[in-house]
């Protein structure tokens, strides 16, 4: 029942997407990343923007080295270990619309199936590609930039754990 709500969950966010998105397929994933960062993360990045943006250029995906936050793991000495941090960072300004709306929709409990479904599939992708880590310090997370400094995050997640827990549907 799982797989077959979550294989009905990646199509709806496939056909959302191509739906909201602004800009028509333009041949290119927009794929490009940065040479910074272990090569496995690279890699794990080409293949996230690959997805995100099958449909249109929706994110931008990079690999930041040496980051020292929230999910740094201690030393012994009890120092911030750097991990590396995959970003997908939505571009798309009226997918950024819909998923701001729909995070809000969430948090006010007002949210439709319809809108679970979609951050749902986010967060989902998002896990998929943080499976392929080959450590648990290093996070992959979707974004979407609020102001210079400030980010809406939608999904983050490690190797083990979403840290950012996801959305639940109710099924009647």
């Amino acid at each position: 029942m799982k797989k077959t709500y979550l294989l009905g969950t990646v199509a709806l966010l496939s056909i959302g997407l191509a739906a909201c998105s602004s800009k028509g397929a333009t041949g290119s994933t927009g794929s490009k990343t940065e040479q910074v960062g272990s090569a496995a993360n690279r890699k794990i990045a080409k293949e996230l923007a690959t997805e995100l943006n099958k449909d249109g250029k929706i994110a931008k995906v990079t690999v930041e080295p040496e980051v020292r936050d929230d999910q740094s793991k201690k030393n012994d000495k009890g120092e911030m270990q750097p991990h590396e941090v995959i970003n997908a960072v939505v571009t798309d300004k009226e997918i950024v619309k819909t998923l701001d709306a729909d995070k809000e929709a969430i948090g006010n409990d007002t949210a439709t199936n319809d809108q679970k479904m979609y951050v749902l599939g986010m967060q989902e992708i998002v896990s998929n590609a943080a499976k392929k880590l080959n450590n648990s310090n290093d996070t992959v997370e979707l974004k979407s930039k609020m102001s210079e400094d400030n980010y809406n995050v939608y999904a983050l997640s490690t190797k083990d754990k979403d840290v950012i827990e996801h959305v639940t549907i109710d099924v009647q």
